[in-house]
């Protein structure tokens, strides 16, 4: 049992909430740089906002650094990484950086300074098990979690009142979780009036803290 509360803990909740920070530090500030670049006297940043869009593997690549930082490897399964991040983000988005990485960051540890070739043993499995991972296996993976949010945003939009409640007590329940809401709410694309409803959920779990502490 305790085995199992280690591994969830590592490759659930470390791996989520590290990722979320990853999202913070690319594609969602590209979002806000975005915004500020639509200002007259601010839009030389729109190189910045352009480079982190949600197309940019540099988000897969932040996304992957991230998480591995969290699960604490080597540093040569940490760097390699973020490449295996970027790819498992170009096949696969969010939830496809996410896999790739963590089956991949866990193979490279098997031979992480295990051989006098560390260098370019451990940065070669990695990458290649992470690209091949991202290539093969992500997409259907990512497809599924695209499903499923577009039955949320499509059920809320049919129902606004009823699916609004729900998406965001879900929302706001996860707030209380070791896990990230944003994380899980960019994994399963969630846009539209559930996007709303899960930003009231955030809000109002906030204020409830506020008032409770």
């Amino acid at each position: 049992m305790d085995a199992i509360k280690k591994i969830f803990r590592k490759y659930v909740v470390d791996a989520l909430s590290f990722m979320a920070l990853g999202l913070f530090c690319s594609l969602i500030l590209g979002l806000i740089v975005g915004q500020l670049a639509k200002i007259e006297c601010l839009s030389f940043l729109d190189f910045i906002a352009q480079a982190l869009a949600a197309d940019s593997p540099l988000v897969g690549a932040c996304i992957g650094f991230a998480i591995v930082l969290g699960m604490g490897y080597a540093p040569l399964v940490t760097i390699s990484s973020a490449i295996v991040g970027a790819l498992g983000y170009k096949y696969g988005g969010p939830v496809g950086a996410y896999f790739a990485v963590i089956v991949a960051s866990k193979l490279g540890s098997l031979v992480s300074k295990r051989t006098p070739v560390d260098i370019i043993l451990t940065p070669l499995v990695t990458i290649v098990a992470g690209g091949l991972i991202a290539r093969y296996c992500c997409s259907p993976i990512n497809d599924f979690m695209l499903y499923l949010g577009e039955l949320i945003n499509r059920a809320t939009a049919l129902s606004p009142f009823l699916m609004g409640i729900v998406v965001s007590v879900l929302v706001g329940c996860a707030l209380t979780l070791p896990i990230s809401s944003v994380a899980l709410c960019v994994m399963l694309g969630i846009d539209g009036l559930a996007a709303g409803a899960a930003t009231v959920g955030c809000c109002a779990q906030m204020v409830g803290f506020a008032v409770i502490s």
